[in-house]
């Protein structure tokens, strides 16, 4: 249950951003964090993309678990989109890409790194897990990684 996770985060002094925004301010810069809701959370609670237009002379990075959202992040106002979800794809076939991403974006976007999806970039990171549930437990062509990005102004 992802509230336990919200709570046991919070118990520790740690604010989740889900459906939140944090200010980071640098050099008189302001820069928006804005952490969305997962779109499988169910229930009453879903991502609120009002979120990214609230300040438009702001540059903003939206936190989404899931790369699929990335039409309705471009649309609110994000520039820039760090998503997960898709493990890289878990098994990739050379030459060919991952055999199945369980999103909608394409699949070289799927498969991990920054690319540009209309007026927003979107980084997608293979991360270090794997699916859970039924999927096979294997990564294949596909490492784990821990993403470092440069943001230059």
């Amino acid at each position: 249950d992802p509230r336990l996770s919200e709570h046991a985060l919070v118990e520790t002094g740690i604010t989740p951003l889900v459906n939140r925004t944090a200010t980071l301010t640098r050099g008189g810069v302001d820069l928006d964090l804005v952490g969305l809701e997962d779109l499988s959370a169910g229930g009453d609670r879903g991502p609120d993309f009002r979120l990214l237009g609230r300040k438009p002379e702001t540059f903003k990075i939206c936190l989404s678990h899931q790369p699929r959202t990335w039409h309705d992040v471009a649309e609110a106002g994000a520039d820039l989109m760090l998503a997960g979800h898709t493990h890289g794809g878990q098994v990739v076939v050379p030459f060919f890409g991952p055999l199945l991403t369980l999103s909608d974006v394409p699949r070289h976007v799927a498969a991990g790194g920054v690319h540009e999806l209309g007026p927003v970039r979107v980084h997608v990171s293979r991360g270090v897990g794997m699916e859970r549930g039924s999927a096979p437990q294997i990564r294949f062509f596909c490492p784990p990684e821990i993403c470092l990005l440069t943001l230059r102004y």
